[in-house]
């Protein structure tokens, strides 16, 4: 018994350890043009965006999405504290490796073009409601 409790000691010790190692892991920057535009919203430079900040961006956007379709969608995005931790989408462990840039130059210019619109509910590809007459 005395081995086995030794065993489950020193387990329990290299499971410790192995947890304080992933968090000690250095979080590099990988994408820091999205952190840049993130930066630039953030006036208080605290790492997150506040839900009620989120749907003013939103809405400045002109998506076509009514207000009660931007709450929920904010709230798909945020966390239990109501805020949204850009940082876990500009940041990454430094020996993650970095994602190939050459799917983005794969992509044509005009779905380039279209950029997030594809992605809204109620706009099909190819779309051009706005009105630049």
């Amino acid at each position: 018994k005395k081995e086995e409790e030794e065993k489950k000691r020193k387990e329990e010790e290299r499971k410790k350890k192995e947890e304080e190692e992933e968090r000690r892991k250095k979080m590099v920057t990988k994408n820091k043009e999205l952190l840049m535009a993130c930066s630039y919203f953030d006036l208080s430079h605290i790492g997150y965006f506040e839900a009620k900040d989120l749907e003013d961006i939103f809405l400045t956007l002109e998506l076509d999405l009514s207000r009660a379709e931007v709450r929920k969608l904010v709230q798909k995005l945020c966390d239990s504290k109501d805020h949204v931790n850009y940082r876990q989408l500009t940041d990454a462990p430094s020996d993650e490796p970095e994602k190939d840039e050459s799917e983005v130059a794969a992509l044509s210019d005009k779905e380039l073009a279209q950029g997030f619109k594809q992605y809204v509910p109620g706009m099909e590809a190819g779309d051009n409601t706005s009105n630049s007459d």
